[in-house]
């Protein structure tokens, strides 16, 4: 009797590994240069960003929706967030495509808004960055704040006004207009400031000093 030795080899196992779409190498690209530009640097910048608005004790004084002569003053937040996104090339091209329009750009910016440098405002309204490397920065915070306001209600009443013409002597035509009556009331309302603005942290110097942000 004869013996077989069977062997049975193992089948050999393939792993084929997809390559990164375009888009994907895109993506990691940016965050890699954001994570980059967040590396830890000698320079320090701040600012104090504010509102400006009609001097509240001058709120009493207000007739109708726009005052002339009211004296204005600065507003000021504190502890509001203060946010410095890295202004990659990514960044740069969400920025043009919409016009530098807040709203649209801080929303398009998807995964590259978790790479970030954020900063609390003082008691003074200012915010202090340090450790940052030198370079252009997005910079986005609010300045809320409360307003004087004229508010206009309808009373539910109308004024009838007629015009007559004349020829000197005798009359010979007339027409009415009737428009509805308002009362006007001043009052206070709260209101948001956004301030939103390329800003650069510069090389030749230890501390960048945007002083007053409007």
């Amino acid at each position: 009797m004869r013996l077989l030795s069977l062997f049975f080899a193992p089948a050999a196992m393939f792993v084929l590994l997809a390559a990164p779409s375009p888009a994907q190498a895109q993506s990691q690209a940016d965050i890699a240069e954001s994570i980059a530009q967040l590396e830890m640097g000698p320079h320090t910048l701040t600012g104090r960003p504010g509102a400006t608005r009609a001097a509240l004790a001058d709120a009493g004084k207000r007739r109708g929706l726009f005052s002339r002569g009211a004296k204005s003053e600065r507003v000021y937040t504190q502890n509001q967030p203060v946010i410095l996104i890295p202004y990659t090339r990514r960044v740069e091209a969400i920025v043009l495509k919409y016009n530098g329009d807040p709203f649209p750009v801080l929303s398009s910016l998807g995964e590259l808004g978790n790479y970030t440098a954020r900063a609390l405002t003082d008691a003074n309204g200012e915010f202090h960055f340090r450790g940052l490397k030198p370079g252009r920065y997005l910079l986005s915070t609010t300045v809320p704040y409360e307003a004087a306001v004229t508010i206009r209600e309808d009373t539910g009443r109308t004024r009838t006004d007629t015009t007559i013409t004349t020829d000197g002597y005798n009359i010979i035509g007339a027409s009415s207009v009737t428009s509805k009556v308002y009362d006007y009331r001043n009052a206070t309302s709260d209101l948001e400031h956004r301030v939103f603005k390329l800003v650069e942290v510069k090389a030749d110097r230890t501390v960048t000093a945007l002083g007053e942000m409007q």
